[in-house]
């Protein structure tokens, strides 16, 4: 890190800062993309090299006038590269070249204790430029406090070398030893039912044009007004304008699905109608059918520009000095992460995400688990009604996807206390919209002899194919990310805090929150929300959010003990400057949403895959969804955490199918994960010096985390096709107790 300032008068400053910092490190479990345990053998380097530099020039026009201006360039380098241990042809397997030396299979899938062989699979190289320019503006003026505002960035984000997994997906072990076609282990004459399925459940590749050069434009302005009111009146006023421009790729490969644009009935020749793709495609002449857009997004780029107001207050009440009331409002506007708009990837005309699941996968084996075919890119699938064509898969990034948006609310009473104490009590809340969520818009619908669909009046598993909304296309697999998720978020606050005196400084808040949103996990899921259930449905979908803990109490406190006043002499040096501090933690578990997978258990009459919820069992009240006892108590062996006998498979929709199911009717969020109780402690003693100069001191520390031990269990596995290992919790969240020494000298 290097820092240089310069005084060019007494009225101008100019000051440059530098940070340089490179990071190597080897994760030698990787989080497994197949779900389950990583074993040994299969490490995942990852590289972090950043470059920061910024200069500001800093004017003082007067007293009451002050303008900064600042330029900057941050550059991230990352690479994330994924060893490759063994190949499909070392194994005897056969797969499409590019498959080869990618191998990810999955045993046990969807069980707690699953195993993955291949580690992450996934290898990518990033470069990330950021040039930014802002420049503000702070004038006094009587009771006014005005902020001016503007600035503009540009983002450039270059990716190469990117290579997803070629994964086999096995239910047992079992499974795996045998890896027979559906027809070698005796299912296929039950193909009429949907139950005809490979010993390989299910097998996935991405072959593709991955290398990309996304380009971004940001802008925004803003003005601001802290007015004083009155001596005992505040008011702040603001509003910010922020132009969240959608990303861009300078190769020409952005892309994407209308689903509005589509043929819902194709012909049998097959129809392209509905893919759109950029204004500077690069994949050569334009298939009759596809829309090309007019920018460089390969969608609409709908409500770019954002408008947010804000207000508050802070009021001091009349006739007392001891109550302080702030409330405030604002809307805000945010850039969606990365993550989801990766997604782009995986989708025509530069690649084809091949996800074959149960029927559809029929004929894998293990000498032979994924398709051999290999798709000609760039290209466009066409879609149609003929029933020999395989439907297809794709996730959509919806092309007038928008900026999220939140309003954010307060409202707060700050009391003073006698013997320093403060006491603050206040509520907030936030209100949720246009919030990412990734469900599938292909959901079969419900036929009947009033409402007929493509001459069906019945609703079967042999006709989701008739049933869905877009034929020639896959019921479960036609997933798209879209901003129209929306959440509740309410909370009570309350802190005492104790200022420093008498040697001790401490503070204790608590809060009880809820959070209801439209589906489980906006917060938390890497592309949003997850639509478990009817995906039609948000109502149905609408519950708590699982990373809320709905009671939340934290204290902190640090301590130094009484000691001689003289910490030069022998016994100052001895009994003196010592401080204890510590921080405890307890709070209640999150809110669980129990998830059903019909891949691996009953196969559904909506062709709903892995996006739906089990069912009650009607033998419980929601008092015994979790068993009875201490949690460690309901670990071990075969016990569970959740009542198992509480919930069953979705039962059989309707008399039109002996064997499909409909959705399960267990709620979101109906149950809560194991709570935590953590207490750190820290002793430290500090000892003055006065070499090399007066004020030097040094300090030795012992830190106790997890300080009484105490284990804190990880939430359950709430897959219920997870056969025995559902309701069972495998691991604990906090580590045992840590103890750590720390020196430091300062001077």
């Amino acid at each position: 890190m290097t820092n240089a300032d310069w005084q060019l008068s007494a009225k101008s400053k100019i000051e440059g800062r530098f940070f340089f910092a490179n990071s190597d490190t080897t994760f030698s479990l990787p989080q497994a993309n197949l779900g389950g345990g990583t074993p040994p053998g299969f490490p995942v380097e990852l590289t972090n090299n950043f470059r920061n530099f910024t200069l500001t020039h800093t004017y003082i026009f007067s007293s009451a006038l002050v303008n900064r201006a600042e330029i900057g360039f941050h550059r991230t380098l990352g690479l994330f590269v994924q060893s490759k241990v063994f190949s499909f042809s070392q194994i005897g397997a056969t797969v499409p070249p590019f498959d080869d030396t990618i191998p990810a299979i999955g045993l046990d899938f969807g069980s707690a204790t699953g195993l993955s062989l291949g580690g992450n699979g996934q290898t990518v190289h990033l470069a990330q430029n950021v040039y930014t320019f802002q420049d503000s503006l702070s004038w006094n003026r009587g009771r006014h406090a005005f902020r001016f505002g503007a600035g503009v960035t540009r983002e450039q984000l270059n990716q190469v070398g990117f290579h997803y997994l070629a994964g086999a997906l096995y239910l047992s072990w079992a499974d795996f030893l045998l890896g027979l076609d559906a027809q070698g282990n005796g299912t296929a004459p039950f193909a009429p039912f949907g139950l005809a399925t490979s010993n390989v459940i299910a097998s996935l590749d991405l072959p593709g044009l991955f290398d990309r050069a996304w380009r971004v434009w940001e802008t925004n302005s803003y003005v601001q007004d802290d007015f004083k009111v009155t001596s005992r009146l505040t008011l702040n006023l603001g509003f910010r304008y922020d132009r969240i421009g959608d990303i861009a790729d300078a190769l020409g490969r952005n892309a994407s699905f209308d689903v509005r644009l589509a043929n819902p009935n194709p012909p049998a020749t097959g129809t392209l109608a509905g893919y759109l793709v950029s204004s500077n495609y690069s994949g050569g002449a334009i298939p009759a059918g596809v829309t090309q857009v007019g920018n460089e997004f390969g969608g609409y780029g709908k409500n770019q520009n954002t408008w947010n107001p804000r207000v508050g207050f802070a009021w001091r009440l009349p006739r007392t000095e001891r109550f302080v009331l702030r409330g405030g409002y604002g809307i805000y506007h945010s850039r969606y992460t990365g993550q989801p708009f990766l997604q782009l990837l995986t989708g025509a005309p530069f690649a084809q995400l091949r996800e074959l699941v149960a029927g559809a996968n029929a004929a894998a084996t293990n000498q032979v688990p994924l398709p051999l075919a290999v798709p000609s890119l760039p290209g466009f699938p066409a879609y149609s009604s003929n029933p020999d064509s395989p439907p297809l898969q794709t996730t959509i990034f919806d092309p007038r996807f928008q900026p999220p948006m939140t309003q954010e609310y307060s409202l707060g009473l700050q009391t003073q206390l006698p013997a320093g104490f403060v006491l603050e009590t206040g509520y907030s809340g936030a209100r949720g919209l246009h919030l990412i969520q990734e469900g599938s818009v292909n959901q079969a619908q419900l036929a009947s002899a009033a409402n007929p669909i493509r001459g069906q009046t019945t609703n079967t598993l042999a006709n989701i194919g008739l049933r869905v909304p877009y034929q020639g296309w896959d019921p479960a697999l036609m997933q798209q990310i879209e901003s129209a998720g929306s959440s509740w978020y309410n909370a009570l606050l309350v802190g005492l805090n104790k200022r420093f005196s008498h040697g001790l400084t401490s503070q204790i808040s608590y809060t009880f929150s809820r959070d209801l949103s439209t589906n489980a996990n906006s917060t938390s899921g890497p592309n949003g929300g997850s639509s478990y259930g009817d995906q039609d449905n948000p109502k149905q979908r609408y519950g708590p959010d699982s990373f809320i803990r709905e009671h939340r109490f934290i204290a902190n406190f640090a301590y130094q003990l009484p000691g001689p006043k003289n910490t030069r002499s022998a016994l100052g040096e001895t009994i003196g400057g010592w401080m204890v501090a510590g921080v405890a933690t307890i709070q209640s578990g999150r809110p669980l949403t129990l998830t059903y997978n019909h891949s691996a258990g009953k196969p559904s009459v909506f062709g709903t895959a892995f996006l739906d919820r089990p069912s009650l069992s009607g033998k419980c009240t929601p008092s015994q969804y979790v068993n009875p006892g201490s949690v460690a108590s309901n670990i071990g062996g075969s016990k569970t955490y959740i009542n198992t006998s509480c919930f069953n498979d979705p039962a059989v929709f309707s008399a039109d199918d002996p064997v499909g199911v409909g959705f399960g009717n267990a709620g979101v969020g109906i149950l809560n994960g194991p709570g935590q109780q953590n207490y750190d402690l820290s002793l430290i003693k500090r000892f003055p010096m006065s070499w090399p100069r007066e004020g030097t001191a040094l300090e030795f520390r012992t830190e106790f985390f997890n300080a009484f031990n105490h284990p804190q269990f990880d939430d359950p596995d709430v897959e219920f096709t997870s056969k025995s290992t559902f309701g069972q919790i495998s691991r604990t969240i906090v580590n045992p107790r840590v103890v750590q020494f720390a020196l430091k000298l300062s001077f």
